[in-house]
């Protein structure tokens, strides 16, 4: 049943409600009525055009008719055929209602009754007297479910039907319980039964009430009662500390010793204390409230009950200013000091002889502290050092606060404090905090006196000024252009100016004279020359709140008088709205004061005096809103893995490596670090001293991060788990940087600040790259030299606009990829991180979980944690491992939470990656999720199964009469291994017209592959040949430096042994016997018949190649290269032996043996005999066999090399030992020329 509601709606209003309704499947409708006769009978006439007769019409009068008239007027309602009158009269009247239902039942009008009633007795009073036919239970107004259970059982037994009332916030969440339980237990049919529906508020709660497209509730599947609110209501909406309660109050302190609270400017009552004789200025924030009164002190009050809270400072005189951050709240006084207190430690320290008395303030994000003093003076401190930063001069001077025209107050940027602007004559000065170089100066050339104060917008795009004439101006930061000009009137200096924390184009200011008003349409103009001026308007207004900002204005919108002896007047609306009056952005206190004294009777004649002037000059100002459209927070920093710190127990990670714990109560704040692999790493218990929020866990080092806090500095902490000697490393952010997001990977540790760096170490503590990201970051995820950056790429509106960065590391060179995150409607980032093989994973809110298919440049949908069968509604997925080589991913599974409980330890599950694709019971569907998963997803035997895979498809198609869709496939997959398969297939089965048709293909895939593989080739050869030529390069240099022979010791392993009695080949055959068996051995295996045993040792070591040029003319000349054993010798090396076997390459071995390859292979196509030869060419190389020498003989024996003998001998008697001599010579070597 849809509720149309109120009285007030236009016939246009209830028309496109009808057809609204009617189009999303309801039947019935409810209307109001009792405001007079005539409007009801053209209501109802009007709805029943456009719902039809068929469908049921319900009106509700709200209790307002007597018994006669109720009775009288549904009457005159009957020929429209409503099915109840709801609340016809006193809802405690029940002879009344029976009266009203007597009189009715005859004209088919049923009445509606019971949401006013309470008890379980009233109903029961209501039902006795048959004096209604409906009852309507409010589940909220009456006590518990079990009195309304007691309803429902009475209504059952007296034959009474049960609609309940659904009209206000969360009663639709909480009737379907109700109904659905009657249904199931109780009537068990729906006839004559209806559950009203309001849509309205259900936004606000964690499990809304739902529809579908008949109009009919959808079973809630989350147990309770369906009315547990978001914490974002809670926050927004808990009286009187909501955000929407007070960000709507406009607080005013004077020197009447007044504290006020404004509920808007037209509020002609506000609540008002006094505080002391005289306030002077005022901070509120949270639920306190600081004022400084004429007792020297800053008074802490509880705010809005403004019961004391305590002294936040003294002084010797009275506090003019207070201001505050998250960390430091300060106040300046007359006495020319200021104290500074820290919120975290409560330690407090003075800044002393200033020189002058404290006229306005400011503090930054960063803590620093802006204070312009009555010496002309504009000092700037660091809070967290306490060191005078600068000091700007040439402003106006002053001995008293109280004299003080020219307050010169400073405004920091609020977003990131950035820039401090000030004013200075009729200019606004704007420097940077870094280098304290102006940056901008803001000008207007109309003032007509110098201006006195200035401040930010909340986003930081304007900046308002006022001047000692009362002259208000609004620059445009960006164009540094006025947004209106400025005119001179007779009025009072400008004190203070506030914006409005919800940046909607108003602000506040007071005068000297004690006025307070408010300007509106600031970022409108309705001027046609000021239209392009549209587009900029409309995107500040889009633009997030900073949730960090520290502007005391952030919980409530302030203003207080800084000089005010008189009491603030009456306040009314303004005085007119004339649409037709172009908007005044530069607005003189003259005309607020007027608008504010006179508002009253002006906004009385303003429809019957539009001539008088004075009228007309009071209206001025307007004061309606703007229409600010909707804005959406972006989502905060998070760790992947991890729990909220807040917690007393949290999980700082929880990954594939193991879990890290931390514990923070009254009596412990330690770390606890558990492995899952126990025997690789032992379990690590740590003294939590830091403070760590954070953590990033690897194979080799435990990453931790603590924030900047208690006066420390954010620091990053590692501990390097397979490490000798020193294992801990640690690095303070500098300035002001904040960690919010660390990770770690085997070899290295990535850190985000919240200046929007990424820092860059090695996992053993080098410090790498420091590399600027383009938004606020997210979340960060490391895998080996690969880590990922998630960040907002632009504001968020419905949906999060994250991108990624993914950024590899060679040696020092970065390099990176950007692409956007694809997240599910509505959904935020909650996990992020890498599969076992490198593939970036994402993982939203809504439960959806991408990976990144690197070089097609796509994301792939995985899985979804609605295909987890025990999951409920309320239960959520925590991601631990995601292995793509066997397609399953490793989580816990929340029941009723959204992060894992840590005591006890969870039981994580693993489930299979479930392809979102169409019809997947049928094998056809199945079989093409296996083929994609082949293609896209780095699983194990991806090739064997691509194959099998594509020809079951193949087959399948044959066998459902689709050629061409199997023709198509093979073409789609482009194999040239799967074409003789499928040709095969296809004549086995007879289908010869599909076989000659697919021949054809088989030189075209071979050509694409023998493209592919060539390219492939060059680029080996490419890098083969430039570390060659580096090689090549550096031996030149070594040679041509130094010629002298040095001796390069080999690295352990790469020569083996030689057996010394083992028989060469050329023994055998009767060579030389005055050789030694390893001579002989070498001599046989290198071509050469050096004598020296040692020779495939010095060559070697002295680092030469083929250089005894000599030995090689010899032996090619058939000379005798035997030598004298006593004569000192340089060997040749192996690499004049490896001429022959290393030196050739591939393609000539391969064209020397294709006729052999061919002759037992026949059936294979050019690239699979290339293939195979391929592998015979390395199995050859392997066993370093003179593959090239002989290709014939080689192919013929299957491979097969002569052996040399193996055999022993025993010493000939001719042998004979060497002497001492010799033995030494051959340690001796000769530098050859």
């Amino acid at each position: 049943m849809a509720t149309k509601r109120w009285l007030g709606y236009s016939d246009e209003t209830i028309r496109g409600l009808c057809k609204k309704y009617l189009a999303s499947g309801f039947t019935a409708f409810k209307i109001k009525v009792g405001q007079d006769l005539e409007s009801d009978r053209k209501r109802c006439q009007l709805v029943r055009e456009e719902i039809g007769w068929n469908n049921l019409l319900m009106v509700d009068a709200n209790q307002t008719w007597s018994v006669p008239e109720a009775i009288d007027w549904m009457k005159s309602l009957k020929e429209f055929k409503p099915l109840w009158i709801e609340e016809p009269t006193s809802p405690d009247d029940v002879l009344g209602h029976a009266k009203i239902a007597e009189a009715l039942r005859e004209h088919g009008i049923g009445v509606a009754t019971g949401e006013m009633c309470c008890n379980r007795v009233m109903f029961k009073q209501f039902m006795q007297a048959n004096a209604l036919e409906y009852c309507q239970i409010d589940s909220a107004r009456i006590g518990g479910v079990n009195e309304i259970l007691s309803v429902y059982l009475m209504a059952k037994k007296l034959n009474v039907k049960v609609c309940p009332h659904a009209g206000g916030v969360g009663l639709c969440e909480m009737v379907q319980h109700l109904q659905m339980w009657d249904f199931c237990s109780v009537s068990c049919t729906m006839e004559g039964r209806m559950i009203e529906f309001v849509d309205q508020q259900h936004d606000q709660f964690t499990y809304p009430a739902t529809i579908n497209e008949k109009a009919c509730y959808i079973a809630p599947t989350a147990p309770g009662y369906s009315t547990e609110l978001k914490e974002s209501a809670i926050e927004q909406f808990d009286y009187p500390n909501g955000t929407k309660w007070q960000r709507i109050c406009i607080i005013s302190v004077g020197h009447d010793g007044d504290f006020r609270i404004w509920h808007g400017i037209g509020d002609d009552d506000p609540p008002t204390s006094c505080v002391g004789e005289h306030v002077w200025s005022a901070l509120q924030y949270g639920d306190r409230v600081l004022i400084a009164t004429d007792l020297n002190t800053v008074q802490a009050y509880k705010y809005p009950s403004l019961d004391k809270d305590g002294i936040e400072f003294r002084f010797t005189a009275y506090a003019t200013s207070i201001v505050k951050n998250k960390r430091f709240i300060a106040a300046g006084s007359e006495d020319a000091t200021i104290k500074v207190h820290s919120i975290a430690d409560g330690e407090q320290f003075e800044l002393e002889n200033l020189g002058g008395p404290v006229l306005s303030m400011d503090v930054s994000k960063q803590d620093l502290l802006a204070a312009s003093i009555g010496n002309g003076k504009l000092c700037v401190w660091d809070m967290k050092t306490k060191e005078l930063k600068k000091t700007f001069e040439g402003l106006a001077k002053v001995k008293s606060f109280e004299a003080v025209l020219n307050f010169a107050s400073p405004s920091f940027e609020p977003k990131t404090g950035a820039m401090l602007a000030y004013p200075n004559g009729k200019d606004v000065i704007i420097v940077s905090t870094s280098s304290w170089e102006i940056v901008k100066k803001l000008v207007n050339p109309s003032l007509t006196s110098e201006l006195t104060v200035c401040n930010y917008s909340p986003m930081g795009d304007y900046i308002a000024a006022g001047s000692e004439t009362g002259e208000l101006v609004i620059w445009d930061c960006d164009t540094r252009k006025p947004i209106d000009g400025a005119s001179s009137f007779d009025a009072n200096p400008v004190t203070k100016i506030a914006w409005n924390p919800k940046n909607n184009g108003e602000l506040a200011i007071s005068d000297g004279n004690g006025q307070v008003g408010t300007v509106t349409d600031i970022f409108i103009d309705g001027s046609e020359d000021d239209e392009l001026n549209a587009g900029d308007i409309v995107e500040m207004t889009e633009k997030e709140e900073d949730n960090a900002n520290d502007d005391p204005l952030d919980d409530l919108y302030g203003v207080a008088v800084g000089k005010g002896k008189g009491k603030k007047g009456d306040e009314s609306e303004p005085a007119s709205e004339d649409d037709d009056e172009d908007n005044e952005n530069c607005i003189e206190l003259e005309k607020l004061k007027s608008q504010i004294m006179g508002g009253t009777q002006a906004s009385r004649d303003t429809h019957s005096e539009m001539d008088d002037e004075d009228d007309a000059d009071r209206a001025t100002v307007r004061s309606e809103r703007v229409v600010v459209p909707k804005s959406y927070p972006q989502q905060q920093p998070f760790q992947p893995g991890a729990s909220p710190h807040v917690n007393e127990h949290c999980y700082l990670v929880y990954n594939h490596v193991g879990i890290v714990r931390r514990h923070a109560t009254d009596k412990e704040n330690s770390i606890e670090v558990e492995f899952h692999d126990s025997q690789q790493h032992h379990g690590i218990h740590l003294n939590n001293y830091l403070n760590h929020t954070m953590a990033g866990l690897s194979e080799t080092v435990l990453a931790m991060a603590s924030p900047a806090e208690d006066g420390n500095a954010s620091k990053v902490v590692c501990i390097n788990q397979a490490a000798f000697g020193k294992r801990e490393w640690s690095y303070t952010m500098p300035g002001f940087e904040e960690i919010v997001a660390v990770t770690a990977s085997d070899k290295i540790v990535v850190v985000a600040t919240d200046s929007r760096l990424l820092r860059v170490f090695t996992a053993r503590g080098t410090q790498r790259e420091v590399v600027s990201v383009p938004g606020p970051i997210v979340a960060l995820a490391a895998y080996g030299d690969h880590f990922l950056v998630a960040y907002h790429s632009a504001p968020a509106s419905e949906d999060q606009h994250i991108s990624l960065m993914i950024v590899t590391c060679v040696n020092f060179k970065l390099r990176c990829r950007e692409v956007r995150v694809p997240l599910t409607a509505r959904a935020e980032l909650r996990w992020l991180g890498y599969s076992d093989r490198g593939s970036p994973i994402v993982y939203d809110s809504l439960g959806m979980m991408n990976l990144y298919h690197a070089s097609s440049n796509l994301w792939l949908p995985i899985y979804h944690a609605d295909n987890l069968p025990s999951k409920g509604a309320s239960d959520t997925l925590h991601i631990i491992k995601v292995s793509e080589s066997t397609q399953d991913v490793q989580l816990v599974l929340c029941r009723g939470a959204r992060y894992p409980l840590t005591n006890p330890k969870p039981i994580p599950m693993e489930v299979k990656f479930t392809l979102p694709i169409c019809d997947p019971d049928s094998e056809k569907d199945c079989l093409e999720d296996e083929l994609v998963r082949s293609l896209y997803l780095k699983v194990n035997d991806a090739d064997k199964v691509l194959k099998e895979t594509a020809v079951k498809l193949f087959a399948l198609a044959c066998k459902h009469e689709s050629e061409q869709r199997a023709k198509e496939l093979v073409e789609t997959i482009a194999s040239s291994q799967l074409i003789p398969l499928v040709i095969k297939y296809a004549s086995k089965i007879r289908r010869y017209h599909l076989a000659d048709s697919l021949a054809p293909l088989l030189p075209t895939f071979q050509e694409q592959e023998n493209q592919e593989e060539k390219l492939e080739q060059e680029s080996v050869r490419e890098n083969v040949a430039i570390v060659s030529e580096l090689q090549h390069i550096n031996l030149e240099a070594v040679t041509k430096k130094d010629t002298t022979p040095k001796i390069k010791p080999l690295p352990v392993g790469t020569k083996r042994a030689s057996n010394p009695f083992r028989k060469s080949a050329l023994a055998a055959n009767g060579s030389d016997p005055s050789s030694s068996p390893a001579s002989s051995s070498l001599s046989s295996k290198n071509g050469s018949s050096s004598s020296n045993p040692l020779e495939h040792l010095t060559g070697k070591a002295i680092g030469f190649g083929s250089s005894s040029t000599a030995a090689t003319r010899k032996t090619a000349a058939g000379e005798d290269d035997s030598q004298d054993e006593n004569r000192a010798q340089n060997g040749v090396s192996n690499g004049a032996a490896g001429g022959t076997q290393g030196g050739l390459k591939f393609m000539p071995w391969f064209e020397q043996n294709r006729t052999e390859l061919q002759g037992r292979h026949p059936e294979l196509g050019e690239s699979e005999l290339i293939k195979i030869g391929m592998r015979e060419f390395r199995t050859q190389q392997q066993q370093k066999q003179p593959a090239t020498a002989e290709p014939s003989s080689s192919i013929a024996d299957g491979g097969s090399t002569p052996k040399l003998s193996a055999e022993k001998r025993k010493l000939d008697e001719t042998d004979r030992p060497e002497s001492g001599v010799s033995k030494l010579a051959k340690f001796g070597f000769v530098k050859q020329g």
